[in-house]
């Protein structure tokens, strides 16, 4: 990986990883 996409996806990782986040929490919740 480069340093450029690095950097894109440490600024997207506080974005993804709420929704992702919320999405495997509710997910193990319903197991």
């Amino acid at each position: 990986m480069t340093n450029d996409m690095n950097m894109r996806l440490n600024g997207m990782s506080g974005l993804f990883g709420v929704i992702i986040g919320g999405y495997v929490m509710r997910g193990i919740s319903l197991r």
